[in-house]
């Protein structure tokens, strides 16, 4: 079975709800949130999170004295989920 674009999120709100109750329409609750800009490493600014420094611009996750060097998608989730946090 091949779902659309708009069926999958209905299919991922209908999981792990009771045979018999209504499945959530989640289209409404993302159709209707702005939608984000996209996330260029290169300007962003340098933020703390939880204690950790973050430096999207190197792709750099500071915790103490140990340093990880993240893949740029992992970054740009990263600075998104951030954001999303920071609204």
């Amino acid at each position: 079975m091949s779902l659309k674009p708009h069926q999958n999120i209905g299919a991922i709100c209908a999981i792990g709800r009771p045979a018999d109750e209504k499945p959530m329409d989640c289209r409404a609750f993302t159709m209707n949130r702005p939608h984000p800009s996209p996330v260029d490493l290169a300007s962003e600014p340098d933020f703390v999170l939880g204690g950790v420094q973050i430096r999207p611009s190197s792709r750099e996750v500071l915790v103490k004295d140990q340093q990880e060097v993240l893949e740029p998608r992992v970054m740009q989730v990263l600075v998104a989920l951030a954001r999303e946090r920071a609204v």
